[in-house]
């Protein structure tokens, strides 16, 4: 038994204690595919709304995640919890039930200045988060899945999508976003920071599944004085991305 220095650079890529699909049966009416979220309101408004229709629930000690399906479509509907590792916990469970391609929609910091709701396709990330390391070995970046991040790209070209692509900046610890840290990733070519891709990208190369993300454009760290642009407030933008996603999975 071999002791590092850091105990997260411990890799060990073998059968774990417990295993999701061990735990979780497969669900006879689980979509294939899936669009995850981080914008809870928005989803329950769907659900308020009658636009989807609840199929099952998984539980944390946070309370109830509701699975939902797109009425009269076989695309389901996942909220997920904010930091990666509650969000890769719930992904491994929704792979155990038995879906395979998913699109994820969600905020993000701006590092470079770009216009607030502008569409960002994460195709790497700098891995300044934990979750990451248990699945994947230790490195300084993780890249996404190129054969499916390209099917995605190809659907957003069609459909006329405006959208930018480059590298992230995954975070545990957003009030810990210091200007070296910033001017570092920005100078490794970092556009936008976030708490969970480098995580959910790490969870589905491990489990093989089809992992992809679209970011919209938030709060703006790119100025000497941090601003909010209100963007915990942007329903429409939210509203129309999770509209976009499920059109996306639709095609893929």
């Amino acid at each position: 038994m071999l002791l590092k220095s850091i105990p997260i650079l411990e890799f060990d890529d073998r059968k774990a204690i417990i295993e999701p699909s061990e735990q979780f049966s497969k669900l006879a009416n689980m979509p294939k595919k899936v669009v995850l979220t981080f914008f809870k309101k928005e989803v329950d408004r769907m659900y308020e709304d009658n636009k989807v229709q609840k199929i099952h629930t998984l539980r944390s000690e946070m309370g109830d995640h509701p699975l939902y399906k797109f009425m009269g479509e076989d695309i389901g509907l996942f909220a997920l919890g904010v930091g990666g590792p509650l969000a890769a916990g719930l992904f491994e469970e929704l792979i155990a039930l038995g879906a395979t391609h998913f699109l994820c929609c969600g905020g993000a910091g701006v590092l470079v200045p770009k216009e607030l709701g502008c569409l960002v396709i994460p195709n790497e990330a700098v891995r300044d988060e934990g979750t990451s390391f248990h699945y994947v070995e230790a490195s300084r970046t993780i890249k996404a899945n190129h054969k499916y991040l390209s099917k995605i790209k190809k659907i957003l070209l069609d459909l006329r999508i405006d959208f930018i692509e480059g590298k992230t900046w995954t975070t545990d610890a957003f009030y810990r976003e210091t200007k070296y840290k910033k001017d570092l990733r920005v100078y490794e070519g970092c556009i936008t920071v976030e708490m969970e891709f480098a995580a959910l990208v790490a969870v589905a190369q491990y489990r093989k599944v089809d992992y992809a993300q679209i970011l919209f454009s938030g709060d703006d760290l790119s100025r000497e004085v941090f601003d909010g642009r209100d963007w915990h407030e942007q329903t429409m933008i939210k509203k129309d991305l999770l509209g976009l996603c499920k059109e996306v999975l639709d095609k893929v």
